[in-house]
């Protein structure tokens, strides 16, 4: 009976040491392992001009990563860019479209691809979950800052800064109401978060329509009020939207039709809509021919995509110019024919004519046989 007693206590005691060993075990695996989780990254966000509020017209770019860590509270990031030359660099609180306060700074030295950390408050780490931060990189020419980019995970799009005129409507009309569309467009619940800025209008209805630049559309969605969410896109719409074929149009009482419109695009897309006429020639050409000129400049590809609508005018070429407004300038590149009003194509641009475009540097000349210099020109302007 001792014996046995004695081989029991043995294996009893054996056993809640295996026990305490795996607890042990256990939590040091806990500690050392992270979930994944924990850990949120926010990869390749882009950084650019157009997020500024105001908008400045500057062509330097720059992107950023940031892996953050949950459990810690500590912010990891790597920050790249060209073009500028940072005098500082913050995190600001604020969603898009809307400059906010400092919340913590980027230590320099500055140089493209530098890395640090930083330790988030629990207020911090909530907006930085929330898409309330964004990396705001400041410079010489730019004080209050060149290069924005607003802190979003991969499964959300930044529509920032998509301006909103008379001028890019079908036809386009001579309204001087302006307006802006800010929003983020979440993949996983299909809705935009979106807040809307009018001046000189107002809005009866706003509608998203299905549509490339300087095409009518049919309607996708309403728009209800000024700050919301919409409702949930579909597939097919979701991918619209992400390759630029959707636009904002507000309508009003004067122009039932739509008074403002606006292409709605990422930063990586830049939108021009300007009108063709004999005034803008040098010297003037005293033509009543007319026109209009909606175009997309993607800078992921470098493709300028066009649309040519004119009244009045057998073009007999077409050109793409380097000029400033109220200058002529040489050919940069041949719009194609045949001609015809509401005539669509692209060209690629090499990074010279990238930066001159985006510069506003750059008009359409259309000439004819009357006025083979160019009877009606139109200046490339966001």
């Amino acid at each position: 009976m001792q014996k046995f007693a004695f081989t029991h206590k043995l294996f009893a005691s054996a056993g809640l040491l295996g026990i305490l060993m795996a607890g042990t075990s256990c939590e040091k695996d806990s500690d050392t392992n992270m979930p994944m989780a924990d850990v949120v990254n926010f990869n390749n966000v882009q950084l650019s001009s157009q997020q500024e509020v105001p908008e400045n017209s500057s062509n330097a770019t720059g992107s950023y990563s940031i892996q953050y860590d949950k459990n810690s509270n500590q912010l990891a990031y790597t920050i790249n860019y060209t073009g500028t030359t940072p005098t500082a660099m913050h995190f600001h609180k604020g969603e898009v479209g809307v400059a906010g306060g400092v919340e913590f700074e980027v230590a320099g030295p500055y140089t493209s691809g530098m890395k640090g950390t930083v330790k988030l408050t629990e207020a911090q780490e909530a907006d930085l979950l929330a898409s309330k931060l964004y990396l705001n990189m400041h410079s010489a020419n730019f004080a209050a800052g060149e290069l924005r980019g607003q802190a979003v995970t991969e499964d959300k799009v930044v529509l920032s800064n998509v301006k909103l005129s008379g001028k890019q409507e079908v036809p386009g009309n001579n309204s001087t109401a302006t307006g802006t569309f800010n929003g983020i467009y979440d993949k996983t619940t299909k809705k935009i978060d979106y807040s809307i800025a009018l001046n000189g209008l107002t809005a009866s209805a706003m509608h998203l329509h299905k549509a490339a630049a300087g095409v009518n559309g049919d309607v996708v969605m309403e728009i209800m009020g000024l700050k919301g969410t919409t409702a949930a896109f579909t597939s097919a719409q979701e991918t619209d939207l992400l390759s630029g074929n959707l636009y904002l149009n507000v309508h009003s009482a004067a122009q039932p039709g739509g008074e403002i419109r606006g292409q709605v695009v990422t930063d990586q897309k830049v939108v021009f809509a300007s009108r063709l006429s004999g005034e803008n020639e040098v010297a003037p050409t005293g033509s009543q021919a007319t026109g209009n000129i909606y175009a997309v400049y993607d800078k992921s590809n470098k493709k300028l995509s066009y649309n040519i609508a004119y009244t009045g005018i057998n073009p007999t070429a077409m050109h793409f110019h380097k000029g400033a407004a109220g200058t002529n300038g040489g050919v940069e590149m041949e719009v194609v024919g045949p001609y015809s009003s509401g005539m669509t194509g692209s060209v690629t641009l090499n990074a010279t004519q990238e930066a001159d475009l985006l510069k506003g540097l750059w008009y359409l000349n259309v000439h004819s046989a009357a006025f083979a210099g160019g009877e009606i020109r139109a200046q490339l302007v966001k």
